[in-house]
């Protein structure tokens, strides 16, 4: 017959089982956390995907103002046509990465069927969904003046648009916000990372309507500048998270 502590120790493994969250003592049911061979790959992607975002934003050339005339935008798009094509490309893909980490979490917190688990889901899709008009904007661009004809009049509508995209990031559902309500309470990481992620989310919610009026075209201005500064936080938000996982992938799924 099992003893008073064996009986405890029973019923805890059974709990964490229940709801798939991993507990100190305790651990989730197969097929609810990720083995331990998944969460270093998913670690990796949040980090390549980061990299990725940074390199878009970094090799982008600067753009003439909003309003110049097209003969300006076509001259631009000419000389930049292969740096356009590279940004698009990096943060396409690094969006995609990106997201699919910040997913990963969702899954090792054990809140797939969580409303938090389901709000990241939508927010992901979300910022995926504004990732590619953005890099639809930037092919458009790119490819206008080489095809000619009426081709010619689609830069200056897709660099309006390409414009207009970056406030759409941080109108969208805050990302980091539903994921630090999934992470809460889960034993993936510390009080420090879904809190700060809380945070963030807040942060982002707020600066997005601000700099919806206030921030200059191409994120100019103080209003601009700290939605620079928020974003780069953010990335090293996941850096951070990323080089947690990684270090402790194999514990952390055990």
């Amino acid at each position: 017959m099992p003893t008073i502590d064996e009986t405890a120790q029973t019923d805890a493994l059974t709990a964490s089982a229940t709801d798939g969250r991993i507990r100190p003592g305790g651990r989730a049911a197969h097929g609810e956390i990720a083995p331990p061979a998944w969460a270093p790959w998913a670690a990796i992607g949040g980090i390549t995907g980061s990299l990725a975002l940074g390199a878009s934003f970094g090799i982008v050339p600067k753009p003439p103002a909003v309003g110049a005339p097209t003969a300006v935008l076509d001259a631009y798009a000419r000389a930049n046509h292969d740096s356009l094509l590279w940004t698009a490309w990096l943060e396409g893909i690094g969006t995609l990465l990106y997201v699919t980490f910040l997913l990963s979490l969702v899954h090792l917190a054990g809140a797939n069927r969580r409303l938090s688990g389901a709000l990241t889901l939508l927010a992901a899709a979300a910022v995926l969904g504004i990732s590619l008009v953005y890099d639809v904007c930037l092919i458009a661009m790119a490819q206008g003046p080489e095809l000619g004809g009426p081709q010619l009049t689609t830069g200056p509508v897709a660099y309006g648009l390409w414009a207009a995209c970056e406030h759409a990031f941080l109108i969208a559902p805050a990302i980091l916000l539903p994921l630090g309500f999934a992470l809460r309470g889960s034993a993936v990481f510390p009080r420090a990372f879904w809190t700060s992620a809380i945070v963030l989310g807040c942060v982002s919610e707020a600066l997005g309507l601000v700099g919806l009026f206030y921030a200059h075209p191409n994120n100019g201005g103080a209003a601009g500048l700290a939605l620079n500064v928020l974003v780069g936080i953010e990335v090293i938000w996941v850096l951070g998270a990323a080089g947690y996982m990684l270090r402790k992938g194999k514990h952390l799924a055990s």
